[in-house]
């Protein structure tokens, strides 16, 4: 998500962006928390930033799924990007933000490790049924390798590294993960 404003509206649209990503988790139905970054912890760039993360019992942790940051004008200083106040007026530099969305990678363990059931299986949340044809449960392909979600997630980035592609793309090997389960030996990582 990227936005240009005015000075004046940039405040309401960090705030909006915000509203939006943490929107989306909430309706997953994900323990989350928002935090407002120190100075000490944002890049020289950014006048203020919130993360949003997930919980994680698998690994104890709070993963970061999305960043939503104001530049102010930094970005806009360096790229030159100006508004007109009015006709007439001179022109002022814009104020540019950014949200990532959401990291799907972590979002899906976030959702696997939350949701599992005793049996392995992972219930679906209700907001994404609609996507996958109504189904409620994800049952055999996660249960074939007996893994755990961050497992799960290791062995996406390792058949990406295997293949030679970028590790961004683990997402897509995550969607397609029922394609390559059965070209892959059965085995348990412990």
């Amino acid at each position: 998500i990227l936005a240009y404003t005015t000075p004046d509206q940039a405040r309401a649209m960090h705030d909006e962006i915000l509203a939006r990503a943490e929107g989306l988790i909430a309706d997953l139905g994900l323990a989350y928390r928002i935090l407002d970054l120190c100075t000490g912890d944002i890049g020289n760039s950014a006048a203020r930033t919130w993360d949003i993360e997930v919980y994680s019992p698998g690994v104890d942790q709070w993963l970061e799924v999305s960043s939503v940051s104001w530049f102010s004008d930094y970005q806009a200083r360096r790229a030159q990007i100006r508004f007109r106040p009015a006709p007439g007026e001179k022109p002022r530099f814009a104020h540019t933000l950014n949200g990532s969305g959401l990291a799907v990678g972590r979002t899906l363990v976030g959702i696997l490790e939350n949701f599992q059931n005793a049996d392995g299986s992972v219930t679906i949340p209700a907001v994404l049924r609609p996507y996958l044809g109504g189904q409620e449960l994800l049952e055999k392909w996660v249960l074939s390798l007996d893994l755990t979600p961050v497992q799960f997630m290791i062995l996406a980035q390792f058949i990406i590294f295997i293949l030679g592609w970028p590790l961004e793309w683990t997402e897509i090997i995550i969607i397609f993960m029922p394609i390559f389960i059965p070209l892959l030996p059965h085995f348990n990582i412990d």
